[in-house]
């Protein structure tokens, strides 16, 4: 919904026509399977203050009739602005023989009814992106792409893709001009396995939006020491543990 901005458009209902789901339905064009992960930041959460701090948000009731506000990004900003509405327009409208998951708070919508989904839902932490992604492995998936604009799942995704064998991971991160292709399974291997795994206690030891970065010690900088001192690794692998 960031890079899907509802220009022109007076309701949900347009936004939903128009814009959402044309843009759901090329996807799949392409796929068998499909996972939508909505975002879900709780009051209880470090992100939430985070959140709080980019200023005043809009709170609107998300329905088919209702006007879309004017500021997209700050009614984005809001907890309580839910997504159910768009999630069950996926589920009325995209194509049957596709297999499609949409979460939807803390549950999972799918068109199979006699699919388990135990091990998807009920979820709500923030790597719920790739806890879908070892479910499609899981059913014997091996090429996966995940489209994000999200720094800290590039780096969550690198550090997972050495528990998923046999699997390309590609990030489709950025829009526009800045839109690049990322092979995490590459990286994972350029790194080793076993830094790859850490690789997320390391981003966020070295500063991420709930932890402070080190004065004037950017992130390169902390990665080159690293890479000098293999010891730095055991540790951050007992920090995970």
């Amino acid at each position: 919904m960031n890079i899907m901005k509802p220009v022109g458009l007076k309701t949900f209902q347009e936004y939903a026509t128009i814009v959402f789901l044309p843009y759901i339905k090329a996807q799949l064009a392409n796929v068998k399977w499909l996972d939508i992960i909505w975002d879900v930041h709780r009051l209880d959460s470090l992100k939430s203050t985070t959140r709080v701090k980019l200023g005043k948000c809009v709170r609107r009731r998300v329905a088919a009739t209702h006007s879309i506000p004017g500021n997209w990004q700050e009614f984005l900003r809001v907890d309580d602005n839910n997504t159910e509405f768009l999630a069950h327009q996926v589920m009325d409208n995209v194509p049957i023989e596709k297999e499609v998951y949409s979460t939807c708070g803390d549950h999972v919508l799918c068109f199979c009814v006699d699919r388990d989904v135990s091990t998807l839902a009920p979820c709500s932490h923030d790597t719920r992106k790739l806890l879908h992604d070892m479910d499609a492995v899981g059913k014997g998936y091996n090429q996966i792409m995940l489209r994000i604009v999200d720094t800290d799942v590039v780096v969550l995704a690198v550090s997972t893709v050495v528990l998923l064998e046999n699997t390309q991971l590609w990030i489709v991160f950025g829009t526009g001009k800045h839109l690049r292709y990322i092979p995490a399974h590459q990286i994972a291997t350029s790194l080793s396995a076993e830094k790859a795994h850490v690789l997320s206690m390391f981003h966020a030891f070295t500063g991420c939006n709930t932890a402070s970065s080190f004065a004037r010690k950017g992130k390169k900088t902390a990665f080159d020491s690293w890479k000098s001192f293999d010891a730095v690794t055991v540790f951050f692998a007992r920090l995970v543990t």
